[in-house]
């Protein structure tokens, strides 16, 4: 049970690639409770409360016909909800919680193999790097393999710090992530 609860919240979330690739379930759940809360702040409570149950992630979770008689709602509302529930977690402003939250395993290795899901603010790079990328809207390793060394060069990244790129785009590169 704990396995498809965490399946479809990763499908829903990500994609079904990423969703094959969790592995140890009971850290998985954890993760997702860790990320609602993180999130809580972020939506409405009902739209939190309504994932939580459609998901089966609370104890006593509720079927939706269940939800729309405690809410007062019609089951085409709680589906609407959802849906913009799940828009807003896949939004860009809080997708970056769910990487750092769900996507990441406890001796940092990354889930997916998606490098335009894969954020320079969660790898470990330097701040002045960081900046320059930030400032020149490279967010993602992905977007930071796809800039050459003149463009760095010229925005004033400097040899140090593109060393530093290079050697990061060269890790990803060796660890067989792709672009999708």
């Amino acid at each position: 049970m704990t396995k498809q609860i965490i399946y479809n919240f990763y499908k829903v979330l990500f994609d079904e690639e990423t969703a094959n690739h969790v592995s140890d379930y009971n850290v998985y759940l954890i993760k997702i409770f860790k990320y609602f809360d993180a999130i809580s702040e972020t939506i409405d409570e009902n739209e939190v409360y309504i994932l939580k149950n459609l998901f089966n992630i609370n104890k006593n979770s509720k079927s939706i016909d269940e939800l729309s008689k405690e809410l007062n709602l019609t089951v085409d509302e709680i589906d609407e909800i959802k849906a913009k529930a799940i828009r807003k977690l896949k939004h860009p402003s809080r997708s970056k919680y769910a990487y750092s939250i769900l996507l990441k395993t406890s001796d940092d290795h990354v889930v997916t193999n998606d490098i335009s899901r894969i954020y320079i603010s969660d790898i470990d790079i330097s701040v002045r790097t960081y900046n320059i990328l930030f400032r020149n809207n490279i967010f993602t390793i992905k977007d930071l393999s796809e800039v050459d060394d003149k463009y760095l060069l010229e925005n004033k990244i400097g040899n140090k710090g593109l060393e530093e790129v290079k050697e990061i785009v060269k890790k990803y590169k060796a660890n067989n992530l792709h672009i999708n």
